[in-house]
Formats: C-alpha cells, structure tokens, sequence
C-alpha cells in the first residue's frame, strides 16, 4: 500500500540519514523516507510531484542549493522544502527566506519533523484541493520581512529560548518595538506600571505573541508594487487587532488563564492572514467577494464554494507549518464553525469564535443578531454559554470606543 506521505532527503551524512529513517519509521508509519546523496539522483530515481516533504543538509553537499530550491519552487510549489545547516546563520536566511519554508539546525531537526509532520497531519484532510495546496505553498513566507525578524523567529523556535536575546534584537527594530510596546500596554496585558522598554515587553507578552506580531507586521505591509491592494490589507489588520482584543476581553470574563487569554489575542490577530495569501495568490479574489455580496453568502463558504478551500483553512495551514500550537492553529481553521472541529474541545477556538462574532457591532447589530452568528451548541459543550451571553448583554450595552470602526465596515459583513 502507497504511504500518505512521502519525505526525500539528500543527505550524504550516514549517521543523519539513519536517524532519520529510525525516528520516522517509529513514529510515523504513514511517511515513506527517501535518501539520495545528490539532486541528480534524485532527480533520476523519483517523481517530484508524489513528494511531500524535501529535506537538503546543505553543509554536507557541494550544489547550488539555491538553484535547486528554485527550481522546486517553480515546478514543484506543492513540496514543503527544508534547509537543514550545522549552525545558524543570517545569511543562510538572507540567501534561501525566498525559497524555502524553514531553515532549522541539525541539533533541532528531528523535534521539529515531529512537530511538523503532527501539525500536518491535523490539516491535510482540509486540504484536498492539490492546485490550492500549489498555490499557498508557493507563497513566500513574509515577502517583505527585515533581517532582523527572521534572526528573532529563528530564535523563538528554539528549546533553549533566551527572551533577553530576544529582546535586544527587538531593540534593533523601531517598528517591532513600537508595536510590542503598543500592545504590551494593553489594559489586559500591561502590569501595574506601564511598560516602556522593549525587553521588559518581550518578556511581558511571551514568545507566541511576539511571533505573531512579526508575522503581522509583514504579512500587512504589502510590497508598493501591490497599491491596488493596500486599502484591503490595512482594513484586514484593523479588523485582526479589534478582534484580538475582543478575544482578551473575553477570555477576561471567562477567568481563563494567562496563557490561554495570551493565545486567543495571538488566534485574534492571525486569523484572516488566509486573506492576504488569496488576495496575493488567488487571481479573481475580487471575484470571490462580489460573489460573497451579491448572494449574502459568508466569505469563506464563498471561497470554498469557488476554491476548494476557505481563509481559515489557509491559515492554519501556514500557521501549523511555522510552528505554532496546535490550540492556536484550531481555533484559526475552524472560528466560524467551532462545531467541524473533531480534534478536542478548545477554551481558544470558543473565544476567537465569539470575538469574531461581536466585531459586527459596529454596525450596531442587535443582540439577537449576535447570537445568530454564535454556535451556542459548541458554547454550551464547552460550559461558557450562560457567561458568554451575560457577557454580550453588558458589551452591547457598552458605548464605542474611538476607533472602533473599520476603514470599511464590509470586512465585518464578508466574514
């Protein structure tokens, strides 16, 4: 029987091959490993198209790697394509960000494919379209990211994280810095004096927040080539914060731990990154909406009526291949039908899926209307239903906070 998966590796390192051939064989029957010393070989004993995953040691072969990864990515966009080096180095980034999707050390290589190839597994079945799984896998990770972005998620992934590290290369960026110091201040996350130094706001919002944050920054700041697109991109990011901050108030109300009201604004501000991967990838994505409009149809069925796949699935599949947990990537994949979730009950998904919901108050929706939007049988399962709707009663009786509005209040509606 064909295996699910299939992982090729070029790897002339015996020792490295074997082990990875022992530690998947053990824990992932479902994925077939493939070992070439070279591309040639490989190019001669395989078939790009039924490949998965492509792992390269770079520091044990002699290629034009980057021509390599090129070529797979033009021809083969569907593969997801690792750099595998002895000890990291800004340029390794520099070179290879545009054509890889991860560069990772050889001593975190396989607690990574572990992680990946879990995450993986938990999306392949929302992805069955394979012209969609081509398109998203041949978009750039954050096409417009610094430097010094990409040294901090390099950072972050790592066992031995330093959050002091961290925090002086945070200090190297006027803009990351500005951002942190913005939402470290937030009444729901700010201590009793106000925080004014990026590495005491590092340490304050965790490493799942920063990571989102950079992912923020450079998913909404589309290159000048794309003007045509910056009104769309900046109505997504006002709405992803208003919802992330939503998911604080919530999880505020609900008693929730740290932890889970930190991963729900996290969940909040990445939700519809899906959105910028169609409207940079998908052609007629205006199309889409128009469809979404004339038909009063919800955007993401209208996507996965004319796609194949919706925003959320998207991005949680891009979110599941960067590397964050799992309770974040759920609550992204399934915030407007909690229900289709069938992994676990999740506190995260709840939350983003109600501060979706009440985003529609700034068109002065009714508290009826609020609720229609709610899946009250996931609330009630998860025991909040009774305190969700005492929460709606005192948010509708709320008044607005300045700039709560979005430049175009439609964005709400097509969700």
């Amino acid at each position: 029987m064909k295996n699910d998966l299939i992982l090729a590796g070029i790897i002339s390192e015996k020792g490295l091959a074997n082990k990875l051939k022992t530690t998947i064989a053990k824990d992932f029957q479902e994925i077939e490993v493939l070992i070439f010393d070279n591309f040639k070989t490989m190019t001669k004993k395989s078939d790009f198209s039924e490949i998965d995953y492509l792992i390269i040691d770079m520091d044990k072969n002699h290629e034009d790697f980057k021509e390599i990864f090129k070529f797979l990515k033009q021809e083969n966009p569907h593969i997801i394509r690792v750099l595998v080096v002895d000890t990291y180095d800004l340029n390794h980034v520099l070179v290879y960000h545009d054509f890889v999707h991860l560069i990772v050390e050889k001593k975190y290589l396989m607690d990574y494919l572990h992680d990946l190839f879990e995450k993986a597994n938990r999306l392949r079945y929302l992805l069955q379209n394979q012209k969609l799984i081509k398109i998203i896998n041949s978009f750039d990770l954050c096409p417009t990211i610094k430097g010094v972005y990409m040294e901090i998620l390099h950072q972050v992934q790592k066992h031995d994280v330093s959050l002091k590290a961290i925090g002086e290369l945070v200090e190297k960026d006027i803009v990351l810095s500005t951002k942190i110091l913005q939402v470290s201040n937030m009444t729901a996350f700010s201590s009793v004096k106000r925080i004014t130094h990026p590495k005491l706001a590092v340490v304050n919002l965790g490493v799942n927040i920063l990571r989102a944050l950079i992912l923020s920054i450079s998913f909404f700041n589309p290159d000048q080539d794309e003007f045509r697109s910056l009104r769309f991109v900046k109505q997504v990011e006002v709405h992803s914060m208003r919802v992330a901050k939503n998911a604080v108030l919530i999880a505020k109300e609900l008693n929730v731990n740290t932890a889970i009201s930190n991963d729900s604004f996290t969940a909040g501000l990445l939700h519809d990154l899906g959105r910028i991967v169609i409207m940079r990838r998908i052609p007629n994505w205006n199309e889409i909406q128009q469809v979404s409009d004339n038909l009063q149809m919800p955007l993401w069925k209208a996507e996965k009526d004319m796609i194949g796949a919706s925003h959320t699935e998207i991005g949680a599949y891009f979110l599941s291949i960067w590397g964050f947990p799992p309770s974040i990537v759920d609550a992204v994949a399934f915030h407007h039908a909690p229900q289709d979730c069938k992994q676990h009950n999740s506190m995260i998904l709840a939350i983003l899926h109600v501060a979706e919901a009440i985003t529609h108050r700034s068109q002065n929706v009714s508290m009826e209307i609020l609720l229609e939007h709610l899946d009250l049988e996931y609330l009630d399962k998860m025991g909040i239903k009774e305190n969700i709707i005492a929460f709606l009663k005192m948010f509708c009786g709320m008044p607005m906070e300045e700039g709560d509005e979005t430049p175009d209040e439609s964005i709400e509606s097509r969700e």
